[in-house]
């Protein structure tokens, strides 16, 4: 199956998940499974994660987070879940939650795909290790109860074999991309398996299920003492990722008098208000700015972009996030303002 399929398949997953809730709460949908790792075939279903966000009230309100599946009469799986789960799922290193910060197939929302990237996707590799011994333990528990269940099945056999390759490599030091997607010889080796062409017959599959295990106990107690501590500074950038996603979502459907256009102006001198039209000029309705870029591109002190700045965010003209050394996103959410930046940008 082809990107263009797939991504039909997604939307059409997505159509499903608004049955159930409102499109505006949907932060976005990610591809979970071997399309991913290069070993699908033409009988692998779709299976997706689409998170949901709370709106204040439930968040205020209701303690229970959603966490639904939903099967498709095309054998298609949909995983709807709240970002608070999604957030434990990371921190618990979930596999298949942590695909999500790497599949090229996803669909995000545009008004929290710069806080998605900025956060989770660019501190990625970072997050899918953040804690080494919730991973071999998680991995090889995961190794060893596929096996227990049915080792003569091809798909069992596939599966365990492939996070086998995954953990392998993760203590190695590959990058966690190389660790889901392995070499070409390894993906091939993976769908023979799964097909039957390596382990045609129970007494090959017997084997390869006794090679396994001995691999998966040998490869424990290598690793096991091997520097597997959590990573404090990681969990901080995953809480902040989730806690700037609900801050915007809730601002996005907050309702409250804002001050006119014409009555913000009159607050800012003609330096800021000069300044105001250089952010606009950068990046529209919504972005990241350096102030000391700024500064560099115009004839502004870098003090003028600063009360600019607090104006805006105190009078809720704009969403204002400190992204450290990525700068100072600013979406403006002031309908005239919003107009007006589209004009001028």
């Amino acid at each position: 199956m082809d990107k263009e399929n797939i991504i039909n398949r997604l939307h059409e997953h997505l159509a499903e998940a608004g049955k159930f809730y409102n499109k505006d709460r949907i932060l976005g949908i990610f591809l979970c499974g071997p399309q991913n790792y290069g070993t699908a075939t033409s009988a692998d279903r779709i299976n997706s994660k689409v998170i949901i966000l709370p709106t204040f009230s439930d968040f205020c309100l209701i303690s229970e987070k959603i966490s639904k599946k939903v099967s498709l009469s095309n054998g298609d799986l949909i995983h709807i879940i709240d970002i608070r789960l999604y957030r434990e799922a990371l921190l618990k290193q979930n596999l298949t939650f942590l695909e999500t910060l790497y599949t090229e197939y996803r669909i995000i929302d545009h008004n929290y795909l710069n806080l998605f990237y900025s956060y989770l996707i660019d501190n990625r590799e970072s997050i899918s290790h953040y804690n080494r011994e919730r991973i071999l333990f998680s991995v090889t528990s995961q190794i060893n109860n596929i096996l227990s269940q049915n080792p003569y099945d091809c798909i069992n056999l596939y599966n365990a074999q492939r996070l086998y390759y995954f953990i392998d490599n993760y203590f190695k030091g590959f990058p966690y991309q190389e660790c889901l997607q392995l070499t070409k010889d390894k993906r091939e080796k993976l769908i023979s398996i799964k097909i039957g062409n390596i382990v045609p017959t129970d007494i090959d599959k017997k084997a390869l299920m006794e090679e396994l295990k001995d691999n998966t106990q040998a490869l424990m107690y290598k690793y096991i003492y091997n520097n597997t501590s959590a990573n404090k500074a990681t969990a901080d950038i995953i809480d902040t990722a989730i806690i700037e996603i609900l801050k915007a979502s809730f601002k996005e459907v907050e309702v409250k008098e804002s001050i006119s256009k014409q009555d913000f102006m009159k607050t800012l001198t003609n330096t800021e208000t000069k300044a105001y039209y250089s952010i606009i000029k950068e990046i529209g309705v919504e972005g990241n700015i350096t102030i000391s870029k700024l500064v560099e591109k115009n004839p502004i002190s870098r003090p003028v972009y600063n009360n600019l700045i607090a104006k805006l965010k105190e009078k809720d003209i704009a969403s204002v996030i400190n992204m450290g050394t990525k700068g100072t996103y600013i979406k403006i959410l002031n309908p005239e303002l919003r107009a007006d930046a589209l004009e001028h940008s």
